[in-house]
């Protein structure tokens, strides 16, 4: 590694510590990896949120290249190794949650939002992320691969989180990351996932996403049939709708994009 990034098993056994399994805490420990990260982030804004710092392996990356850096850790035994691996930047180091703390008002606006995200609770704390107010410039996280690739893939391969989150932001993976490349190594892959914020789409509302739900539970259907299941099952009902928003009926959910779930969930609540 050099000078930027500090090996996380050395700071991590020097301080008699080790990864907690239950905290999902897989440190990043590849310099050259972490410099292709610290790279791909763009440069702009200059304050940062950094959730799950850990030993501070890219907090100090981050603390060397921003004016400000708010680093949010939950694990109160890495609170002082932190502490003193910044202590020379400007970085302020938060005790908490992430799904708890209040992130929008670490740092003034402008900002943007930086993690390595505990797989665990990505589902959470995505949706948390898109929702601040005020909302990030942008949000950065290291997410397990098979998500990172669905929350970005084209329409084709699209589920239920996939619409959800891009009925809010926009998705680009912009990096592999092999499991070795961290310490301890987790079982699957990584991906550097970035989203950019937007005003979630008006007829995104919490009715649109229990007909939504209820279309991809029979997402391996066609639509008519997959529609149905709004409807108690109701095919009649279930062809109506897609023949009234005008979008071809032998099409299967995934398949749909932000747009057309705008015109399906149009054609339910004429025919509902």
């Amino acid at each position: 590694m050099d000078a930027t990034f500090r090996d996380p098993s050395a700071t991590m056994a020097r301080n008699r510590l080790s990864a907690k399994k239950s905290l999902g805490q897989n440190f990043l420990a590849d310099g050259v990896i972490a410099r292709a990260i610290i790279d791909a982030l763009p440069a702009e804004p200059k304050s940062i949120v950094e959730i799950g710092p850990g030993p501070g392996t890219l907090t100090r990356a981050l603390g060397q290249t921003r004016e400000r850096v708010a680093a949010v850790e939950l694990d109160p035994r890495l609170l002082p190794v932190l502490r003193k691996e910044v202590a020379d930047l400007p970085v302020t180091v938060v005790e908490g949650d992430a799904m708890e703390v209040p992130l929008a008002e670490l740092l003034p606006a402008p900002y943007a939002v930086f993690g390595n995200i505990p797989y665990h609770i990505t589902g959470l704390l995505v949706p948390r992320l898109l929702a601040l107010e005020p909302a990030p410039e942008w949000v950065c996280v290291l997410l397990q691969m098979e998500v990172a690739e669905r929350l970005s893939a084209e329409p084709g391969g699209w589920s239920l989180a996939t619409l959800a989150v891009r009925a809010s932001a926009t998705a680009e993976l912009l990096l592999r990351v092999p499991a070795h490349a961290f310490d301890p190594a987790p079982k699957v892959d990584s991906a550097l996932l970035m989203l950019h914020p937007k005003p979630r789409a008006a007829f995104a509302d919490d009715a649109f996403f229990d007909f939504a739900r209820a279309v991809f539970q029979e997402r391996r259907k066609q639509l008519s049939n997959a529609v149905a299941n709004a409807f108690s099952h109701d095919l009649a009902r279930g062809r109506e709708v897609v023949s009234r928003s005008g979008i071809d009926s032998m099409r299967r959910p995934q398949t749909l994009n932000l747009a057309e779930w705008e015109q399906l969930y149009r054609a339910y609540r004429e025919v509902a």
